[in-house]
This record gives C-alpha cells, sequence and structure tokens, in this order.
C-alpha cells in the first residue's frame, strides 16, 4: 500500500487500511501482518497507531538503499 507523496497527511493510508484490515475481518481472517523499511517512521507511526506490533527485523532485506525490513502484525479480536 502506499500513497504518492502529494496525497500524504490526508488520512487516505489510514483510510486504506482501515478498509483492509476490515474486509480481512469480514472474511474471517484472524490478523493481519506487514513489512516495511526500519526507517519510514510515518508508516511505522501510523501502522502502531491503528494497534499493529513489531515482531521481527529481516536484516538488509531492502536495497537501492539497503535497509532492514520490520516485520509487523495485529491480531483481530
Amino acid at each position: 500500500m502506499a500513497v504518492r507523496d502529494e496525497y500524504r497527511r490526508r488520512g487516505i493510508g489510514r483510510e486504506l487500511l482501515t478498509q483492509v484490515i476490515d474486509t480481512g475481518k469480514k472474511r474471517g481472517a484472524l490478523s493481519a501482518f506487514l513489512e516495511l523499511r526500519a526507517g519510514n517512521s510515518a508508516a511505522r507511526a501510523l501502522y502502531e497507531q491503528c494497534g499493529f506490533r513489531v515482531t521481527a527485523t529481516r536484516p538488509r532485506y531492502y536495497s537501492d538503499p539497503v535497509e532492514d525490513a520490520l516485520v509487523m502484525i495485529v491480531d483481530f479480536k
């Protein structure tokens, strides 16, 4: 999921994430996970606000530039 630079900070990312989570719950998903660049603090903040937590790190997962990936998960109740 991504939002173009010129449309960020308008709640679009949160709305997209909410729609994906709601659809997953309706279809019986018990949890959701995602990966992001470790340095993407804006995305990490959004995901944490939505209940995701870091469960693993994948060292040097991304290239150009080389960066770790964080794996985050949220469990549905």
